[in-house]
């Protein structure tokens, strides 16, 4: 199914709509959370169908986006609540629950699984009420970092863009990225600088791998992302360059036509066609955007604004609304989501909280709309 399926929504791009369409998809979220705190990956709106798949990377990452959203939301706490229940148990005791109801699973290594729930809990309203789980986690991750020689893993050249895998699998610097950000907003929350000097160390480790990588390979699109937060909360010069380096690459695979704002170069197969690949690409050019408007670099700002402006754009052209749902018999079912693909009709999980992080993101940077 093409995007001329799809009828064509007017609208202006500004702060309100995207605050309007963040919303939606929190009600979406929320509606697609059992009573245990586990989130439907996949829903067809088509066929009216849910899929059989558990992927505990996504299933984490949709809990950070609740954690982060709960505190300006109200209606989101007991939901975040639940879930943030279900992480707290012990990997072991969560993924047996989980073997009883799926039969299809993507886990987590236990770098990744220790990261993910730090991240989750150091961004939850109910941080003080878990401070002691919090230290034990970081203190986990810690030890399981040090049984690795590098975070960064060297990646195959890209796969078709019909493949299965996505962001999540394909990102050769997903484990460290999710490492560095959860260990910065640890050290945000207790204070402590060494927390943030470690972070600083895992990605110092890779710092030089990543950029003599060429993008022909997996787009470090976390480590991206990790490097800008390190270079907003330091002011490291060595992170600025490294964030602004990767950023500009990322800009020219940008699409101009058929898909204006799209992350993808079709003759050399760099980038992504799909919706989570491309939401989390566009946070990595705003939160360059962020550090630009911090080191007042006038040419960048004007650069990464207009990316980040078609990138957004071209999200929120993926998200079901009422306008695009009226051939639907379940429209409810559908408002909110995001579909995996232009050339898809369902919604996935991962679509679906990417884009919800990036307009999350987008209401954080100062005078993006005007």
């Amino acid at each position: 199914m093409t995007s001329s399926f799809y009828p064509a929504e007017s609208y202006s791009l500004d702060s309100s709509l995207v605050q309007e369409r963040l919303s939606e998809s929190e009600l979406w979220l929320i509606k697609n959370m059992d009573e245990f705190g586990i989130f439907n990956f996949y829903y067809d709106p088509v066929t009216d169908s849910n899929g059989e798949l558990y992927n505990e990377p996504h299933q984490l990452h949709a809990g950070l986006i609740l954690a982060i959203l709960s505190h300006n939301t109200t209606i989101l706490r007991s939901h975040h609540q639940t879930n943030l229940g279900l992480h707290l148990q012990s990997r072991y005791e969560r993924q047996k629950m989980i073997r009883t109801r799926w039969p299809i699973q993507t886990g987590t290594t236990p770098v990744s699984d220790s990261s993910a729930k730090l991240g989750i809990i150091s961004h939850s309203p109910f941080f003080k009420d878990h401070v002691t789980e919090a230290s034990e986690l970081a203190e986990t991750l810690v030890s399981e970092v040090a049984k690795e020689k590098n975070l960064f893993i060297q990646s195959q050249k890209a796969e078709s863009p019909g493949s299965a895998k996505n962001a999540y699998e394909e990102d050769p610097s997903l484990t460290l990225g999710l490492s560095v950000l959860s260990l910065i907003q640890y050290a945000k929350k207790t204070g402590e600088k060494e927390w943030l000097f470690l972070g600083e160390a895992l990605l110092d480790d890779s710092l030089e791998t990543i950029v003599r990588q060429d993008f022909s390979n997996r787009i470090p699109v976390m480590a991206m992302i990790g490097g800008c937060q390190l270079a907003l909360a330091t002011g490291n010069r060595k992170y600025v360059d490294f964030s602004f380096e990767l950023a500009d690459e990322l800009t020219r695979l940008q699409r101009s036509s058929e898909f204006p704002g799209q992350f993808y170069k079709e003759r050399k197969n760099i980038g992504s066609i799909r919706t989570a690949d491309n939401a989390m690409y566009a946070q990595a050019i705003l939160c360059s955007l962020k550090l630009s408007i911090v080191v007042n670099d006038k040419k960048r700002i004007k650069r990464y604004k207009k990316s980040s402006l078609t990138a957004i754009e071209n999200i929120l052209s993926l998200q079901y609304t009422r306008h695009n749902t009226i051939n639907y018999t379940n429209k409810s079912a559908s408002i909110g989501g995001f579909r995996r693909a232009h050339a898809s009709s369902s919604i996935q999980l991962d679509a679906t909280t990417q884009s919800m992080a990036l307009l999350n993101d987008a209401l954080d940077v100062h005078d993006l709309f005007k």
